[in-house]
């Protein structure tokens, strides 16, 4: 129920499982305190997004804990997506209002505890013939979650994923990441990449965004990227910020 408390003692290595079972269960808003350092990880084994939308696929990703979440985020579009993927919103301190493209969207009321008062859920955008990324921010720090939908709920082929989003506090000039079935394999024909940059003053890709391949440990291979991608892409609608 709404407002429960429990407690558990753990040891290194120990695992706790909290879980509910049933239509329109869910953990979202629950505050997990402790006072030696924990990772949680929140997900669903077959999740309906939105909720009755066809099909189901399994959630997983790991929560940011509270002092690092940030002051602004980018929500991308999901790669052929037809409808915006959905959004939830939790807030460090009570009455958040939360904006959207630099417009107040909704007010997040408390510091975790049910939806319409611990945290909100909207689609990014509610028109489809709109669809754009767009740039979410508060005044005091919040954490963005974004899902993307059930294939019906578009009749695009996509399944329901989950992605704790990063504040623009804690982008990085240099990351590496694995890509599924790069060595062969029919289980992942596509992957896709949703890359945030800050453009040249013409609103183009900047020379210093390099693509390298890892290989015995080191990066080789860098390649520019506007020398394989002309296209810049979408642009973000953020009044705080001056260049795209």
């Amino acid at each position: 129920e709404t407002g429960d408390v429990t407690s558990e003692t753990l040891n290194r290595g120990d695992v706790w499982l909290i879980g509910v079972m049933g239509e329109y269960s869910d953990l979202t808003g629950t505050t997990v305190e402790s006072d030696k350092v924990v990772s949680v990880i929140s997900g669903s084994f077959c999740a309906y997004v939105p909720i009755a939308v066809a099909a189901c696929d399994f959630l997983i990703e790991q929560d940011l804990p509270m002092e690092s979440w940030g002051y602004k985020y980018h929500a991308t579009q999901i790669i052929n997506r037809k409808k915006a993927s959905y959004i939830r919103v939790f807030a460090s301190e009570p009455n958040t209002a939360v904006y959207r493209d630099g417009n107040e969207w909704f007010l997040v009321r408390s510091v975790g505890g049910a939806e319409g008062q611990g945290y909100q859920e909207r689609r990014a955008v509610a028109d489809a013939d709109m669809l754009h990324p767009v740039v979410i921010s508060a005044k005091s720090r919040i954490a963005v979650t974004q899902y993307n939908c059930g294939q019906k709920d578009d009749n695009v082929q996509s399944d329901p994923f989950q992605l704790s989003l990063t504040p623009i506090e804690q982008y990085q000039t240099g990351f590496v990441w694995c890509t599924p079935g790069v060595n062969g394999g029919s289980s992942f024909r596509e992957n896709y990449l949703n890359l945030c940059y800050k453009s040249t003053e013409e609103g183009l890709i900047p020379d210093d965004v390099e693509f390298g391949q890892v290989n015995s440990g080191g990066v080789v291979m860098w390649r520019k990227l506007n020398s394989f991608a002309s296209d810049p892409g979408l642009t973000f609608i953020d009044p705080t910020e001056s260049d795209p």
